[in-house]
């Protein structure tokens, strides 16, 4: 590697990898122009180089030398050549080369000869440099930047096998600030290759986030399951840990279970176990809340464990394992009642979830009301501020699976400010629409009267003086629309509908964050209630037509509103150009369910070139290929395979008991409740009796 030292972009011999995973060629055997530099120094005595009249002349020559050596590990036998050649006096050399050097810092980097808080402040610095250099452009400077970053992983390879590499915060966000979005993956990748931190700053957490808002393989990406998927199960158990803290990997972990994908549960687990043990040696306490970093960790593991049962379904096996969380907890010294709490939130919140699911209202009740007692329960403190929230979101889950909105809707004003809230619902038309089948918006006045009408009939709650959120609206427009379906004729539920929808449309840009999600319902229920197919597709068009998008969170829905317009929808070319026209305008992320129907919608013209484009996007995209008629095509047009997939794995999957390849657009999202479950009545009765006794509660509040 020509270590050069000129102005220019540094010019060293490199390896490109995996397109900017750049790292040295490494050599086992010495250059010519190692060899000329222990020629050299052998040559000449120290006092010569230091005090002779032409010393300066010689400290060039070395430097030129130096800077011809063309690997990492040639560099580094000869500073230790160097380090024994001049011993105490290496120090006073090294000074001399940063003075005829026009990159000091650089040279610091390259030639100290132990890690440590110097070597380390050289590397920093030689990156302020650069990003500080204004005759460079900014293409100029990431190149400058991956390669120090690149040398400072191979110079001390002991210390970067058990330590990643941690770049200053305003590098990070340099980076994030000055590359492109589609860079942001090549970049990511740059950093995992060259062991770079990844839970340094918030600047990382920010481009994490970024990416695992973009595709699957950017999924992939940021979780390490490329790793895993190319069987590199050693890189994952090695860089997942080092590179992670413990809670960037709770999180990561928690998104892999959301999505259900289980795949290797038992790596991220052994990830975890893992870094438990490296950490268990810190036990300085917290004197916030009395609690160990170790036992709060170990909570936080209890936790997801929590929660990947809570996503296989068996309530009597989470049950015990919450028994077994509160037992830990009582045994923790010195923990007041209301750090108790708030340490069963979470596992509070996924047991009243998972009965919610299992149609478990009269247990969901008794909990409910049993939190509620708490003297705490009502506290102004932020933490329990947002448990509350989740807690009275589980109430109206529940109290909606009795299928009446007037019920749900009263529940929702007896739990929030009661005037805000029915600002909310009067200009959505939701209140008018819930108690007089038509969704009009009511003057002031009109809706002053109405509420002093019911007011006796609200169910009395405890108020959490908050707003209602997207998600209980939600439920409530799920509600009342699968009800009007059944209550209504056609013709009024159309009606109906689109007064809902205008209404939505006029409020949403300025009131409610995340409103995709309402509008996923009313096309849903366009679609798969009013069986108008049409009238989906002019909404659909009409709400992205919009000058002005709402800000919308795509990580929060689990369907997209083109997905559930487009699938199994057989439209006009010209529609299709102009939804097509669309999903780019916004950039909206293209799912495994826009690029199957563009797939079928092309074969279906005889075009298949841009059939084959779309099926690309899907490769390309990392989607499991679970759809029948597209294995089908696959096999008749002989396209492509994905990655480490053979036709006769397509065909296994496609003769599997999986009849549901086609049914890829699911129901509105109601849960299937069945009768016959098991009676876990047993389990819960034990249950609520330790965390009784764990939290004593007020009867007077």
């Amino acid at each position: 590697m020509k270590i050069c030292l000129e102005r220019k972009v540094l010019s060293f011999h490199l390896n490109l990898k995996n397109r900017l995973g750049i790292t040295f060629i490494r050599s086992q055997s010495k250059s010519a122009c190692n060899e000329a530099v222990h020629k050299f120094l052998t040559a000449y005595p120290i006092g010569h180089i230091f005090r002779a009249k032409n010393g300066k002349q010689k400290l060039i020559e070395l430097h030129n030398m130096l800077q011809n050596i063309d690997n990492v590990n040639e560099l580094t036998t000869t500073k230790r050549f160097m380090g024994r050649k001049f011993g105490n006096l290496y120090s006073v050399l090294l000074f001399k080369l940063t003075q005829i050097s026009d990159k000091p810092n650089f040279v610091r980097m390259l030639m100290i000869l132990r890690y440590g808080e110097n070597q380390r402040q050289a590397f920093q610095n030689c990156l302020f440099d650069i990003v500080s250099d204004k005759s460079l452009t900014n293409d100029l400077k990431i190149t400058e930047l991956y390669q120090v970053i690149s040398i400072q992983n191979q110079l001390f390879p002991l210390v970067s096998k058990n330590s990643p590499v941690v770049l200053p915060t305003a590098i990070h966000k340099w980076f994030l600030t000055n590359l492109t979005k589609e860079q942001y993956p090549s970049h990511y990748l740059f950093l995992i290759e060259n062991n770079v931190n990844l839970s340094s700053c918030v600047f990382i957490h920010e481009l994490r986030s970024r990416l695992l808002n973009g595709n699957i393989e950017n999924l992939r990406l940021v979780t390490f399951q490329r790793f895993l998927i190319n069987g590199q199960k050693d890189v994952f158990m090695d860089k997942f840990i080092k590179l992670y803290d413990f809670e960037i990997i709770i999180q990561l972990f928690s998104l892999l279970l959301k999505k259900k994908d289980f795949r290797y549960v038992e790596y991220y687990f052994a990830a975890l176990l893992k870094t438990l043990q490296i950490d268990s040696k810190f036990h300085k306490v917290k004197p916030s809340d009395g609690i160990s970093i170790s036992e709060s960790k170990l909570i936080q593991f209890h936790d997801l464990m929590l929660y990947y049962i809570s996503q296989q379904g068996t309530i009597p096996m989470f049950i015990r394992f919450f028994n077994t969380q509160i037992e830990f907890i009582n045994n923790i010294k010195g923990l007041n009642e209301n750090c108790k709490l708030k340490l069963l939130h979470k596992s509070l919140h996924m047991l009243l979830h998972m009965l919610n699911k299992h149609s478990k209202q009269d247990e969901i009740l008794g909990i409910i009301s049993m939190i509620s007692k708490n003297k705490n329960f009502n506290s102004k403190d932020l933490q329990q501020k947002i448990f509350s929230r989740y807690i009275m979101q589980e109430l109206i889950n529940m109290v909606s699976t009795f299928e009446d909105p007037k019920l749900t809707c009263k529940y929702i004003l007896s739990m929030h400010s009661i005037k805000p809230t029915l600002k909310i619902l009067n200009n959505l038309g939701l209140w008018h629409g819930i108690f007089h089948n038509k969704p009009l918006i009511l003057s002031d006045n009109q809706l002053t009267e109405e509420i002093e009408s019911i007011k006796g009939l609200l169910p009395v709650n405890k108020r959490i003086n908050l707003i209602p959120s997207i998600f209980e609206l939600v439920e409530l427009y799920k509600v009342l629309l699968k009800s009007n379906a059944k209550l209504l004729s056609k013709s009024d539920f159309r009606t109906f509908i689109f007064g809902l929808y205008s209404n939505f449309k006029s409020l949403q840009s300025s009131k409610i964050k995340d409103s995709i999600l309402i509008l996923n319902i009313i096309l849903y229920h366009i679609r798969y209630s009013l069986k108008d197919n049409s009238l989906a597709v002019d909404i659909l068009i009409d709400y992205f037509n919009q000058e002005k998008i709402p800000y919308m969170t795509h990580i929060y829905a689990t369907k997209c509103p083109f997905s559930i317009v487009l699938y199994g929808n057989h439209l006009s070319q010209s529609k299709i150009n102009i939804i097509e026209e669309l999903i780019e305008r916004h950039k909206y992320p293209l799912t495994f369910e826009i690029c199957i129907s563009m797939v079928f919608h092309y074969i279906n013209l005889r075009q298949e070139e841009k059939a084959h484009a779309w099926y690309k996007q899907i490769i390309t995209k990392g989607y499991e290929l679970r759809h029948f008629g597209l294995i089908q095509l696959i096999k008749e047009k002989i396209w492509e395979l994905p990655t480490n997939t053979t036709i006769k794995m397509l065909e296994e999957k496609q003769n599997s008991d999986d009849n549901g390849l086609e049914e890829i657009i699911p129901t509105d999202e109601w849960d299937n409740r069945s009768s016959s479950l098991i009676d876990v009545d047993l389990e819960l009765k034990k249950l609520i009796e330790a965390f009784t006794s764990t939290v004593s509660v007020s009867e007077s509040v």
